[in-house]
């Protein structure tokens, strides 16, 4: 995370004479994951592996420039669940055979980084639009463990991502924001980033944004893995 933080950062001063503002968004993201994934044996379900909810973090710098034509968002996501829970069935991973009544321990790990080009709409009244295109990287990594036996697949995607931001101002309030976003793969693989919340400014230039995110992962390159995270989030940023 502190790599992340310290890259994100440097960009934003090397990029400092195009950029006429910039945004840090830190989020609190509480996921709850389910889905399946299968790599060399048996369909694990990930919703019986009794994966527990925990609180992702979530970091988001939002260069905006000079124009509306040079903006650029770049993001990182942590999603780790684990859980125990006693197999109901015999089960294999990676070739490794885990039998029916053995308590299994399951890890799942995944880091998420975006890369972002978007134009944004001269803000009006009522509407602000952001539309671009850009690319995301998946490094995940899926382990079952029951005593000294382990295994564990490791696993990562490039994939290009289209991109859709609208904050609604509703006509009663000036200091509250609807935000819809959409971060979308055009390619075969499924992978799918929407949040929906409610955005405002509580103090000078830090605002809070509260809301729900829900996040798949879906690809067969080598393995088969559907992967959804989902669940409400609240986020604090600062702009400069």
């Amino acid at each position: 995370m502190k790599t992340i933080l310290l890259s994100l950062l440097t960009i934003s001063a090397l990029s400092a004479d195009v950029v006429q503002s910039t945004e840090i968004q830190l989020e609190g993201w509480q996921t709850g994951t389910y889905g399946t994934f299968q790599n060399a044996g048996s369909v694990i379900d990930l919703k019986e592996r009794g994966l527990e909810k925990e609180i992702s973090p979530s970091l988001v710098l939002d260069l905006k420039g000079t124009n509306q034509y040079v903006n650029f968002k770049l993001g990182y996501t942590k999603i780790a669940n684990e859980g125990k829970k006693v197999l109901a069935s015999d089960m294999q991973h990676n070739g490794v055979n885990f039998d029916r009544g053995e308590l299994q321990k399951s890890t799942l790990d995944l880091d998420i980084i975006d890369a972002i080009y978007y134009i944004s709409k001269p803000e009006d009244d009522l509407v602000d639009l952001e539309v671009g295109a850009g690319l995301r990287y998946v490094d995940g990594s899926f382990q079952t463990k029951v005593c000294s036996k382990e295994t564990t697949s490791s696993f990562d995607k490039y994939f290009p991502i289209g991109y859709v931001r609208i904050e609604v101002t509703p006509p009663w309030t000036e200091s509250l924001k609807w935000v819809n976003q959409l971060i979308m793969s055009p390619t075969d693989d499924i992978h799918m980033d929407i949040r929906t919340a409610l955005k405002t400014d509580i103090y000078n230039d830090i605002g809070l944004e509260v809301g729900y995110r829900h996040n798949q992962f879906n690809t067969n390159d080598g393995y088969d893995a559907d992967i959804v995270s989902q669940g409400m989030y609240g986020a604090l940023s600062y702009k400069f």
